[in-house]
């Protein structure tokens, strides 16, 4: 760059010379002083433009970068705004969701625990009948473990070998798959163990928006029942069989007040007997004077009417129900 600058000043040097003669009689030096004026204002002139449009520039484009970096500074701003919102939304999202497993966890505890403790059978079955659920009830019923029930035909499982019981479990179920509602009704089943058992069963189906997704039955065991309604028979008959002697005393009380004749007295009480206790035969036994024998003197039924007239009479101790009676004074 130094050796074309010094090219270029003797270049002008000589053209001035020839050009100026005036110039001739001036040192060296000074006209090379001249010439670097002139070269330095005809240089530096773009330059200066130049670095003035280079300022412009870089000044427009700082502008710029600083507007951009406020528009991103905003924007940064705004999403972090936004961002701070969503996290606080889903903070609160977050702890709704949790309440609400944690609702539905205790719910599905409490369930859990109501089919555990009731008393009654409680089995859920698949659409193909499969046994799903077994509560404790159900265990204690039909003897089936848990693990022994689950995927097992429930239908075959409680009917033991009787075909005809296998038949209307599985009619039930086959009308609950269809969507019917089974009201309560008595019935038979059979535990593991093949004894039966006499239940109170209903069942619905189960739906899930509308889609039928299994069946739930209920067991209702009333052997117990059964057992208490049989004692309460045998002791109403008991007791009509007791109202039935005092009320045929008190009417042979009251023949007695009335008839005098002891062999009239006799027929009426063994009609009486008879009729109010509905009984195929009435034979009434004396003891002779002797006390060894009792004799009958009255009866019911053309069996007896013979025995009368052929004087029957029964040794008092023998192996008879009459002579054990008389012996004993008690009845048998």
């Amino acid at each position: 760059a130094a050796s074309v600058l010094i090219l270029m000043l003797g270049m002008i040097v000589g053209a001035l010379q020839f050009s100026l003669p005036i110039l001739s009689i001036t040192t060296p030096v000074s006209m090379a002083i001249l010439c670097y004026g002139i070269v330095s204002r005809q240089l530096l002139n773009p330059l200066q433009e130049l670095t003035a449009r280079l300022e412009q520039r870089v000044a427009e484009r700082t502008r710029e970068l600083e507007a951009a970096y406020l528009e991103i500074e905003r924007a940064y701003s705004e999403v972090e705004g936004r961002v701070d919102e969503r996290t606080a939304e889903l903070q609160q999202e977050i702890g709704e969701r949790e309440r609400l497993e944690h609702e539905l966890e205790e719910r599905r505890l409490y369930l859990e625990r109501v089919l555990a403790c009731a008393p009654d059978a409680i089995v859920a079955l698949s659409p193909q009948g499969s046994v799903l659920e077994w509560n404790a009830g159900a265990e204690r019923l039909f003897g089936y473990s848990y693990e022994e029930a689950v995927g097992q035909s429930f239908d075959e499982l409680v009917s033991g070998d009787d075909r005809d019981t296998f038949e209307e479990a599985a009619d039930l179920t086959r009308r609950v798959q269809k969507g019917e509602r089974i009201s309560p009704r008595e019935t038979v089943r059979y535990r593991k163990d093949g004894t039966l058992v006499e239940a109170i069963v209903s069942g619905s189906p189960i739906l899930l928006e509308d889609r039928i997704v299994g069946v739930v039955g209920v067991y209702s065991d009333i052997s117990e029942l059964r057992k208490v309604e049989a004692e309460r028979a045998e002791l109403l008959r008991a007791l009509r069989h007791r109202s039935n002697q005092l009320q045929t005393a008190i009417e042979v009380s009251k023949t007695a007040s009335v008839i005098l004749d002891a062999d009239e007295l006799i027929d009426q009480t063994v009609r009486l007997i008879q009729e109010r206790f509905d009984f195929y035969h009435v034979g009434l036994f004396l003891l002779d004077e002797t006390g060894e024998y009792a004799v009958l003197r009255a009866g019911t039924g053309n069996a007896s009417v013979q025995m009368f007239e052929a004087d029957h009479k029964l040794k008092v101790g023998s192996s008879s129900m009459v002579g054990w009676c008389t012996a004993q004074g008690e009845a048998r």
